[in-house]
Order: structure tokens, then sequence, then C-alpha cells
């Protein structure tokens, strides 16, 4: 296939007008543009075998996404052909033959596109299945978790060119920066009904009012015993209530930021 490691500008922008739009004329567009593969983009006859289609998605997802386009040939001087399709694959078979080398944080889909009439002739009565791959850096690194043929569990893939190939130490070490940037976390996120649980149960482990004279009297006594105790030096100097409120107010900052944000 032809490479290009530095891709015309046309290309870039007709691939990211259909990767961040997968529509049928953005796809044309791609199409129209023949300027042959690189990292994010790449063009295949017919479906891979699916082991190696699921290489080829774990290679996507390390390198920041990419599409896979089925019904394209390379030519004799390596100019490609949109050649179509016979017939639309299963998806669902597709996709369950592919998940169980997949982590499950990977987002792919597949869509069909059938053209019937369009003003580029060279793809008039064709079809063509297009595989998505979303960036997601903050799951980052996506590892293999099943041997198959073609592909190893507990490799890290990389796309490099036009060809999937496992991750350098170079290459490991950008793709866990890239992770690092995105600021998330593996531990468990919380949703917003465990927040507001959470919040009551800090709400309600403080008064809502002060004490009565009466109580305040009997409390003053209570304080005034302990005071001719020898104190604890191992006892919070911040009291429980003034911890309490504290938290409440910490708690309703990250509610506000789920919100705000749509962070889980």
């Amino acid at each position: 296939m032809q490479t290009q490691t530095a891709p015309p500008k046309a290309l870039h922008e007709e691939f990211s007008k259909f990767f961040e739009q997968p529509s049928r004329p953005n796809l044309r567009k791609l199409l129209q543009a023949n300027l042959g593969e690189f990292d994010h983009i790449d063009f295949k006859r017919q479906w891979p075998e699916r082991p190696k289609l699921a290489r080829d998605i774990l290679g996507f997802a390390n390198s920041a996404g990419g599409v896979l386009v089925v019904g394209v040939e390379e030519t004799s001087d390596k100019s490609l052909m949109p050649e179509g399709i016979s017939e639309f694959e299963d998806k669902t078979d597709i996709c369950s033959a592919v998940r169980k080398f997949l982590p499950d944080d990977i987002r792919f889909e597949v869509l069909d596109f059938a053209f019937t009439e369009s003003e580029y002739d060279r793809i008039k009565n064709r079809k063509f299945q297009v595989l998505i791959v979303d960036d997601r850096p903050e799951y980052l690194p996506f590892v293999a978790i099943k041997d198959g043929d073609k592909i190893q569990s507990g490799v890290v893939y990389v796309r490099h060119g036009v060809s999937t190939t496992s991750a350098t130490h170079h290459q490991l070490q950008q793709i866990l920066n890239r992770r690092i940037q995105t600021g998330h976390s593996t531990e468990r996120e919380l949703t917003l009904k465990e927040h507001l649980d959470e919040l009551q149960v800090l709400y309600a482990s403080i008064p809502q009012r002060s004490a009565d004279p009466i109580f305040g009297t009997m409390l003053a006594s209570k304080v005034m015993s302990i005071a001719m105790s020898a104190p604890n030096p191992h006892y919070p100097k911040e009291g429980f209530e003034a911890f309490v409120a504290r938290m409440i107010e910490a708690k309703k900052s990250v509610i506000e930021d789920f919100l705000q944000n749509g962070r889980r």
C-alpha cells in the first residue's frame, strides 16, 4: 500500500470530516481524495480475518483512533480503487468475533454505506463497510486479552505507517503519557445517586439546630467534667461537627463538578 507518513492536508481534512461525522457524503469525499493510507486510516478489499482485525482495532485504539474502509483495492501502480463489496457482512457477527480479543473499554462501530447515485462515478452502485475506532486516551493502554492468529495476549499494538505492530518502549511511553495527561483514575468512580446518598449520610451526622438551653447546660457540665480530666494527645484537633461540615462542602463541590462536566 502507498505510505503517507505526513499525509497531504486534503486527506487530513477529509479524514477529519468523516471521522467527526461518518456520513455518505463524507465517505465519498474521502474516497475521492484517494491519497493513500496513513496511521489513522486503512483500506481493505475484504474484511480481514477476525484475529487480525482485532489486532488492527487495538492498533488504532492505542494510536488516537482510526478508520478502516472495506471495499477498496490496491492496484498494480499502488493507487487505491474503490471497488466495493458484494454484500454487507453482519455487523453483530463482526463485533462479537473480535470482542473476545479486546478489553471492554475499547469503543468501535461498523457502518454500512451503499451508493446508488453519486457524482463520483467510481463508487456508484457500490457498497462499503467502515469500522471506526474511537480515541479514548483516559483508558490507555489497550492490551490484547486473548491469543489468536497474528495476535498475542498481553501485547500493546500500535499503528505504524500502514501496518499494526507491537509497541516499542518509546511508543509505550508516549501512550502512557497521553493517559497521564487526561488525569483519569482507574479507581472506582461514583454515580450521581451514590454521591447524593453519601451527602445525605453526612447531613444526617450533624444536628440541624443548636442544642436547647437545658441540653446546653447538661453539655456544659459534661464539658467541664472532661476538662478536669487529663487531655488525650491523640484526640483530633478538629471537632467532629466541624469535620462533617467541611466534608459536606467538599462533597457538594464534587457533585457540582459532576453535573457541570459530566464526570463519573
